[in-house]
């Protein structure tokens, strides 16, 4: 018999109206002065610059929120997250130091075949999507989930 939503498990499978979107499992952020980051679900998600999750803050911009927890979770846990992305794909880092959170599309990398993406300067209007994963020089693969 399935589990009702919100039980935590390793990953879920929603059929309902948003079926369509990309549903990705993260790890909670690390404690913050020895306090766990606590995620709840149907609470607004954000990015860490690790790639880690943690709730949205009322004084956050909306381009940095990546969707939706659909359980309960603590840090060092996993969370299941509806995205507002509907598909993640392989990209080329545009900047060394690369770290997760908004992008807008710079240019395709020829040599890597893959379209490569810039965290620098991202405004609402130029925004696609999120880089999900870090990288640490120029033209590093990342994994980046797409909006629009």
């Amino acid at each position: 018999m399935p589990t009702a939503l919100g039980d935590v498990t390793k990953s879920t499978f929603i059929n309902e109206v948003e079926a369509h979107k990309l549903h990705l499992e993260f790890v909670v952020r690390e404690q913050i002065s020895s306090v766990d980051v606590q995620v709840y679900k149907g609470m607004p998600v954000k990015l860490y610059t690790d790639g880690t999750i943690e709730p949205l803050a009322s004084g956050d911009d909306a381009i940095n929120c990546i969707g939706i927890a659909i359980h309960d979770g603590v840090s060092g846990g996993r969370v299941t997250v509806g995205m507002k992305a509907y598909c993640a794909i392989n990209a080329s880092a545009n900047e060394q130091s690369f770290e997760a959170g908004p992008v807008k599309f710079e240019d395709y990398d020829g040599t890597n075949l893959r379209n490569r993406f810039s965290m620098n300067a991202v405004t609402h209007d130029d925004c696609v999507g999120w880089a999900l994963t870090t990288g640490t020089a120029a033209d590093d693969e990342i994994l980046v989930a797409l909006a629009r």
